[in-house]
């Protein structure tokens, strides 16, 4: 191997290694909710996806700061939010 094909390998697995998101702990997942507002429970991390956080619909009438919070601390850790505008019971 010469030293180009070392160097682009070291690369190669620094970028894998880079994209692969944490399992978060639910002491995680409770400190970025409160450092944010979010209620208990409304945020998860998706089980087979790790790096989407699922976010339940907070207060409708004022979800923004909520929203920008945990999804400025998930681009942080290479994560997405996926933020739940609302849920429809079935009648």
């Amino acid at each position: 191997m010469d030293h180009r094909s070392g160097i682009l390998l070291a690369l190669l697995c620094a970028g894998v290694a880079g994209c692969v998101a944490p399992t978060l702990s639910q002491q995680d997942i409770a400190s970025v909710s409160q450092r944010c507002g979010v209620p208990e429970g409304l945020l998860s991390q998706d089980v087979e996806q790790r790096r989407f956080l699922i976010l339940e619909p907070v207060n409708a009438a004022r979800p923004a700061p909520e929203v920008a919070c945990v999804n400025q601390w998930a681009r942080r850790r290479h994560m997405r939010l996926i933020y739940i505008e609302s849920i429809e019971e079935a009648q």
